[in-house]
Formats: structure tokens, C-alpha cells, sequence
């Protein structure tokens, strides 16, 4: 309940969620107001714009850039964090459907790559699906299909944030390895690195980042600005700006601006 609670009082802080905040508003106000409606409309136009989510996205993932693998140093593991939207198929559990496999095919390129030799995924799960599965587990049996041992892939218990995953693979891996600080490889999002990379820190891990997941264009600002279909409000980009919001909220909250 807390976590569901926490969801819906983020989510009333998004644009869509504020624009309604404002409808509600003016219904239920007994004055002839019209700067709810004004502002509801406006939210949803700005941040619907191709330019205002591809600003927004470009904050976020400052300033990581492609690495490339053989510039990484050997770890003591290869870490992926959930958000994939990896889940079994509805009355089928043999098949696996995905929303975004980047990370896990980074993680287990990497691990083919010898830059590690155990390979962990964190055990997310679908909030707005009571059947949904751990992701972690998921992860691993395709991992273990596609050739990684058996012995060398692991998952922690399921997380529903980043502190919890940093939790969890901190015990996990001082309990495994008798170092005082681990040495890892961690591989998430672009937008979500920042905040990842402090929380793991702070969690006594030496953290070695593999962005991925790029969400921005190449074009410059300006030849978005200039644009007029990056005007037009899109539901795409409307979800699009909504993500790299709560990426800025988690950084406030957790304190990982820098």
C-alpha cells in the first residue's frame, strides 16, 4: 500500500497529473476562474512538445556519452539494474515479451566479454501488474539461455527503487566477495545514471558506469527548435518528459546531483 500511495503521489506531480490537479479545480471551484483551465492546457502542450521532452532528456542524461567495452577495466561484477519491461506472456510462461532489453543485453555482452566474472540482475516488478514476475528471474533464465553459467548469474530479491537495489547487491556482494569494497560495472539507463552511480557509491562500492538507453538526438537544439512537427503535441512525448521529471525528483530526493 505505502508503495502504491508513493506511485500516485508522484504521478499527481507530472504534467498529466498536474493538468488534471487543475481541471479538478475549476470544477469544483464556484468562481468563474479560467487560469486552471489556461494552465492545464499549457502543461499539456508544453511538455507534450518534442522540444521541451528532448531539452528535458538532455539535462538528465548530461553527460554520459556511448563507452565503449574494451575501455572498461575488470570488475568484480557486471551490475543490471531492472526496467527493461521484461515479463511472461499471459497463460504462456514460455514466452517472454520486452519492453527495452538494453541493459540486459549490455550486462550479458559484457560478462561475455570476461569484464567480469559474476553477472547480477536486480528483481524489479511491475507495480500496475499483481501477476507480473521478479524481472530478475527472468533475466537470468534468458542470460543462462544465451550461454552465461548457471553458476555465475544471480538476481537479488525483488526491489521496487534504486536504494533497494543498491541495498541488495551491496550485501550480496560483500557476503561474496571478502573486499572491503567491490569493484563493479554498472549498466543502466543513461537518464538514470547519475543517481544510480552516487546511490551504489555511498553503499561502499567502486563504481565503473556503462550507460545505455539514449533517448536524445543527435540533432542540435536548434534544428529541433526550428522544427515546427517538434511543436505539435505527441503522447510519446508527453511520457517522454513525464520520465525524465521523476529522474529530476529522485535526484532531488536522494541528493545525487553531483
Amino acid at each position: 500500500m505505502e508503495l502504491i500511495l508513493r506511485k500516485v503521489l508522484i504521478h499527481t506531480l507530472l504534467p498529466l497529473g498536474t493538468s488534471l490537479i487543475l481541471l479538478l479545480f475549476f470544477l469544483i471551484s464556484r468562481k468563474n476562474r479560467k487560469w486552471p483551465v489556461v494552465s492545464a492546457l499549457s502543461v499539456l502542450w508544453l511538455f507534450s512538445t518534442g522540444f521541451i521532452s528532448e531539452l528535458l532528456f538532455r539535462i538528465v542524461e548530461h553527460p554520459y556519452k556511448i563507452e565503449k567495452q574494451h575501455s572498461l577495466k575488470k570488475a568484480n561484477a557486471i551490475i543490471v539494474l531492472s526496467g527493461g519491461g521484461i515479463h511472461q506472456y499471459h497463460g504462456n510462461s514460455n514466452v517472454i515479451e520486452w519492453g527495452d532489453p538494453d541493459r540486459f543485453n549490455a550486462g550479458v555482452k559484457l560478462f561475455k566479454e570476461g569484464k567480469a566474472t559474476k553477472l547480477y540482475f536486480t528483481g524489479g516488478f511491475n507495480v500496475k501488474d499483481s501477476n507480473s514476475s521478479n524481472e530478475g528471474t527472468l533475466y537470468i533464465k534468458k542470460a543462462i539461455e544465451l550461454g552465461v553459467p548457471a553458476n555465475s548469474v544471480f538476481s537479488t530479491q525483488t526491489v521496487t527503487n534504486t536504494l533497494q537495489e543498491a541495498n541488495a547487491i551491496s550485501k550480496n556482494l560483500k557476503s561474496r566477495i571478502d573486499i572491503p569494497r567491490p569493484k563493479i560495472i554498472l549498466v543502466t539507463s543513461a537518464f538514470h545514471m547519475q543517481r544510480a552511480k552516487r546511490i551504489f557509491e555511498r553503499r561502499g562500492l567502486e563504481v565503473q558506469i556503462f550507460p545505455v538507453d539514449f533517448k536524445t538526438s543527435s540533432s542540435s537544439m536548434l534544428d529541433i527548435f526550428k522544427q515546427t512537427y517538434n511543436w505539435i503535441p505527441i503522447a510519446g512525448n508527453l511520457n517522454k518528459s513525464s520520465i525524465a521529471i521523476k529522474e529530476i525528483m529522485g535526484r532531488i530526493v536522494y541528493k545525487t546531483w553531483k
